[in-house]
């Protein structure tokens, strides 16, 4: 049985802190400073509870059906008919979130590293990569999120915790802030960056221990959300609050005022670039992977490698719709709160339907 479905509950949280940890990297202090002032600590750690609930309750349902994905026993819940409707819903979320993940990568690739190149070139190596990795088992996915989750970490750290030295704690205070405005709107656009995590259902079926999935579920928000913690904290205590509202990537800033005096890095942005890229790659690679499972699912098809090329236009024609980077923020939020509706009331309606209809928790 071990050998018939390796995934550990460690490399199962590895996947979901992976990608969770993505593009809103570098841009979302500006967001959150500009909800809540000084109160960004605490407005993320809001975001960080409605992300665990959303989790906590698609690892409650996953764990019912531990050798199936959600595509697979949704049908079984709600008829035939309606779940192939909202499992529509899903890729098709998923698809739209790969393509704007990706544009925002070419955003931040032509204003930052490469301001010459197009930003069509950005994004079709992007999703070369992506398309690439995408053609390998799930297991396989797992040992590539595995393999560079611990740069991510320790990236994050370095930059913490060379910055120390530059904190004014008193930028943190007053703690709520002083003029909170949108509160839950602003909250529910950080708790947005969790909900790629989506994808430990395709875990489920191949792990060892499918009733650990909701321990991984835990601890990867957990531990995602420390590293934002750490992101927003860094941020605010090195500018206050009101600067951090006039940086467009506050987060890369930060890394730039980081140094390592006497080391062998002056500078460490370098350094957050090439972590930030990997974590984007990640993130990027699990909505992309999602979409094509679940299309693989829905219709029938035995090898998901068939969609994994003909998803590679929709996602561009997605990526190029918005006109500037306005629009595309606009948009962006909108798409991707309405989505939370979608991944967590779809899993929280299946998991009410398997109580009332008395489907046995896996004792594995």
């Amino acid at each position: 049985m071990n050998n018939a479905y390796p995934v550990t509950v460690i490399r199962a949280c590895t996947v979901i802190i992976s990608t969770i940890l993505g593009i809103g990297v570098l841009s979302f202090p500006n967001f959150a400073a500009k909800a809540v002032d000084s109160g960004a600590p605490l407005l993320t750690l809001e975001a960080m509870g409605v992300s665990m609930f959303s989790l906590v309750i698609l690892a409650l349902l996953v764990r019912k059906f531990p050798r199936e994905n959600i595509i697979q026993f949704s049908e079984r819940l709600i008829g035939k008919w309606p779940a192939r409707f909202f499992n529509l819903l899903l890729i098709i979320f998923f698809v739209i979130c790969s393509g704007l993940s990706t544009r925002d990568f070419g955003e931040v690739v032509i204003a930052v590293l490469l301001p010459k190149t197009p930003i069509e070139v950005s994004i079709i190596i992007m999703l070369i990569v992506v398309v690439a990795s995408s053609r390998r088992s799930v297991v396989k996915f797992s040992f590539i999120h595995s393999f560079y989750l611990p740069f991510i970490i320790i990236v994050a750290l370095v930059i913490f915790l060379a910055s120390l030295r530059d904190y004014d704690m008193v930028n943190l205070l007053p703690v709520i802030g002083n003029h909170p405005s949108r509160v839950v709107y602003a909250a529910l656009s950080i708790a947005s960056l969790f909900q790629s995590a989506f994808v430990l259902t395709l875990l489920v079926p191949y792990m060892i221990r499918p009733r650990k999935i909701l321990a991984s579920a835990v601890w990867g928000v957990i531990i995602s959300g420390i590293v934002y913690l750490m992101i927003i904290i860094s941020t605010i205590a090195l500018f206050g609050s009101e600067e951090t509202k006039l940086l467009a990537y506050p987060t890369l800033d930060a890394a730039r005022s980081a140094v390592i005096p006497g080391g062998a890095f002056e500078r460490l942005d370098d350094i957050f670039i090439i972590g930030w890229v990997v974590s984007v790659y990640t993130t990027i690679y699990s909505n992309y992977y999602f979409s094509v499972i679940a299309a693989k699912d829905l219709f029938r098809i035995r090898d998901h490698r068939l969609f994994v090329s003909y998803l590679i236009p929709i996602v561009f024609v997605i990526a190029m719709i918005p006109h500037d980077t306005r629009q595309f923020f606009v948009y962006g939020n909108l798409i991707f709160i309405y989505g939370m509706i979608l991944t967590t009331g779809y899993p929280l309606l299946l998991l009410l339907l398997s109580l009332i209809r008395g489907v046995k928790e896996s004792s594995q």
